[in-house]
């Protein structure tokens, strides 16, 4: 793709998918042999996410990873081979996806993502209609290729952050919609032709597909009500127990000293611990605990680190028990927010509680 070209958006007809027929373009494929293709330092290899858990194996968990390099004024969309972005992609899956490990084994693309810092920049429009066309092509294709190869119908988690959970976000709207196309598309069942971002193609059912989701874990995401609206087969979740609905919040300090781009008045979150749309504070004493995650993938399990309140003015969870300095960004997207922003640790402050919530929601789904 030239330099000098306008990156495609959604609906561009001329964007091919990669190929995920080729294990290689897995960060995390169950019984594969080669599940994170370049994997030298152990960081990233499912043999140590696979668990299971309390589902005995009945659920899947599809994983989507966060923005994981930087384009430094180059070309602001990655290859899919782009040695940073897998480097990065490994760690969050140890640091991120982790917390899912216990309700069933992790599915997880490689796929090519755009740079957060030109997203930052632009609009919210634009920057989704930029995710929603190269990124979301790709992670259409995997899920696609996931549903009709590798799921045999079982129920599945969708599980992602920050630029992995709009894409995710992205899915949920335009391929798993009941009332469109009636299919899930993204590329041919075996891969090696992809698919357009317009959705051509054709796999499973997306009714049943839906049917099958426990529920889309997207922190990181804003989701306003006028998202809502425009995906009546979607709805926010209210509880700690209902079933195939989006959990979705944004992270924050008291103080956060510029513009907060994860913060807005209109975005529907809920909150992480008590898992009400309540403003009432849940103390950290409540919270099942967070991890302080470390560069190479290890991480540090902290008891009771978080508390939790809904601000309904910013649309965002306030963390008052954390250092600010300490807990805002890190990782690929270090630079890109202003203190206080603690987006990058979405899912760490939360880790356990999210863990014990995914568990308990795949419980009621399986009762039903």
């Amino acid at each position: 793709m030239s330099s000098n070209k306008p990156i495609p958006v959604f609906g561009d007809a001329s964007i091919s998918a990669s190929d995920y027929s080729d294990p290689k373009n897995w960060l995390s494929l169950p019984d594969a042999t080669q599940a994170t293709g370049e994997a030298e330092d152990g960081a990233g290899s499912a043999s140590n996410l696979q668990a299971g858990g309390g589902a005995g194996g009945a659920v899947d968990v599809f994983f989507v990873y966060p923005t994981s390099w930087r384009a430094r004024g180059g070309w602001p969309l990655s290859s899919i081979d782009n040695p940073e972005m897998r480097r990065w992609a490994r760690y969050y899956l140890q640091t991120r996806a982790s917390a899912f490990a216990t309700v069933g084994r992790i599915y997880a693309p490689y796929y090519r993502q755009m740079d957060a810092e030109h997203l930052v920049a632009l609009g919210v429009e634009q920057s989704m209609a930029l995710e929603f066309g190269v990124p979301l092509s790709d992670v259409a294709a995997a899920f696609s290729y996931y549903l009709t190869r590798l799921n045999n119908g079982r129920p599945f988690l969708l599980a992602g952050h920050s630029q992995g959970s709009i894409v995710l976000l992205g899915l949920l709207m335009h391929y798993l919609d009941p009332s469109a196309a009636g299919t899930v598309a993204g590329g041919s069942a075996g891969g090696s032709t992809g698919g357009s971002a317009g959705g051509s193609g054709a796999s499973a059912s997306s009714a049943d597909a839906l049917s099958r989701m426990v529920a889309a874990y997207l922190p990181g995401s804003v989701i306003t009500q006028e998202l809502y609206a425009k995906m009546p087969h979607l709805s926010p979740a209210t509880q700690a127990d209902d079933t195939g609905v989006i959990i979705s919040y944004n992270t924050e300090a008291p103080r956060v000293e510029g513009t907060n781009p994860f913060s807005s008045a209109d975005a529907v979150t809920i909150n992480p611990i008590s898992w009400t749309r309540e403003e009432t504070l849940a103390p950290s004493s409540q919270s099942k605990g967070g991890i302080l995650a470390r560069s190479n993938g290890s991480f540090e399990v902290c008891p009771h680190l978080a508390d939790a309140r809904l601000d309904a003015s910013r649309g965002t969870i306030i963390c008052s028990t954390v250092d600010a300095e300490k807990f805002s960004s890190q990782g690929a997207s270090r630079g890109y927010f202003p203190l206080g922003v603690l987006h990058e640790n979405d899912i760490p402050l939360y880790y356990f509680d999210l863990r014990a919530n995914a568990e308990l929601r795949v419980q009621s789904f399986l009762a039903r």
